[in-house]
């Protein structure tokens, strides 16, 4: 649901685990790189619930496009 509720300004820090999931293979992809590789890195920067028990598990996307921006 938040690829499609998602801010327009493209500025939003963090994805669903589910949403980052869809674009693994897509960006796998354009990125040239082995779509394993890119769910292990997704994996790596997915954040629980904030104190174990707030809101839901979140992908940090600035960190990890930031991550994935080294591996070129």
């Amino acid at each position: 649901m938040d690829l499609v509720t998602a801010s327009a300004s493209g500025l939003d820090p963090h994805i669903s685990p589910a949403a980052a999931a869809y674009q693994i293979n897509r960006v796998a992809l354009a990125r040239k790189l082995d779509a394993k590789l890119v769910r292990d890195i997704v994996a790596k920067h997915t954040e629980g619930r904030q104190f174990g028990i707030f809101g839901e598990p979140r992908v940090n996307v600035l960190q990890l496009n930031l991550a994935l921006d080294v591996l070129h």
